[in-house]
């Protein structure tokens, strides 16, 4: 079964598809070792996951999508948890190379997937765990109310209710 999405107004879906375009005609950075570690933000929602890399500050990627109906039907901590190892694939060319610290809102997330030993007996968290452990990364847990970026992200690609809008526009400008 198929998430309903609630209904927007006009302004609203007018403002997610001027934000899309702006975001995706946006002149991004490009990574660069001298400039530090990489940043990974991600976030889940019921339906949808996103992130954003970013270095010293800069946005140099976004990523979302929509959930299908049986990762909706997934926890919580594994739609998290897919966030970060979705994110981790997409941008692998990047995050090889250059330290990369990961920041979830899952305090669980946080330390499923720190480089330590852990007794997990979930298969799918320790297959994502042996994937994860070929990059050089740490994690680790901030905040939802810290987490916007990729919170945002992860919302309106889900289309959300308008307030979610405003999150997005605020960190646009």
């Amino acid at each position: 079964m198929q998430a309903k999405a609630l209904p927007l107004s006009l302004e609203a879906l007018n403002a997610i598809r001027v934000i899309k375009a702006d975001i995706a005609s946006s002149c991004l950075a490009s990574p660069r070792k001298d400039l530090g570690h990489l940043m990974l933000e991600s976030d889940a929602s019921a339906t949808a996951i996103g992130a954003v890399l970013s270095q010293a500050d800069r946005p140099i990627a976004y990523f979302s999508r929509t959930l299908s109906a049986s990762e909706q039907k997934q926890s919580t901590v594994e739609r998290e948890a897919m966030a970060i190892v979705e994110s981790c694939r997409k941008w692998e060319h990047f995050i090889k190379s250059i330290h990369t610290v990961v920041k979830t809102d899952q305090q669980s997330v946080s330390f499923m997937f720190a480089k330590k030993k852990s007794r997990i007996k979930n298969d799918k968290i320790t297959r994502w765990r042996l994937e994860l452990s070929e990059y050089d990364y740490k994690i680790h847990y901030r905040k939802g109310s810290e987490n916007v970026p990729a919170d945002a992200l992860s919302l309106v690609a889900a289309v959300t209710p308008s307030r979610h809008v405003n999150d997005l526009v605020s960190i646009h400008n």
